[in-house]
């Protein structure tokens, strides 16, 4: 199975969602029991040697996510 996990993000009443879009969403839908993931998961999946990339153009909002969550 590919390492690369490709997100879409979407707005949702002015919150960020991340949609996996990649062959990994079954798996990863099943494992966390919900459509979108948060910065919480895409550090573990990061963790777990995976490499979480953005599909579409929230660019800015995916890396101000990961850089607030890192920070930490």
């Amino acid at each position: 199975m590919n390492t690369k996990i490709e997100v879409e993000v979407k707005k949702n009443y002015g919150a960020s969602a991340f949609y996996i879009v990649s062959e990994h969403k079954g798996f990863i839908e099943t494992l966390t029991r919900r459509k979108t993931i948060d910065v919480n998961d895409i550090m573990a999946l990061t963790k777990l040697g995976f490499q979480v990339s953005e599909k579409n153009i929230y660019h800015k909002i995916f890396d101000q996510a990961k850089a607030i969550h890192e920070n930490r």
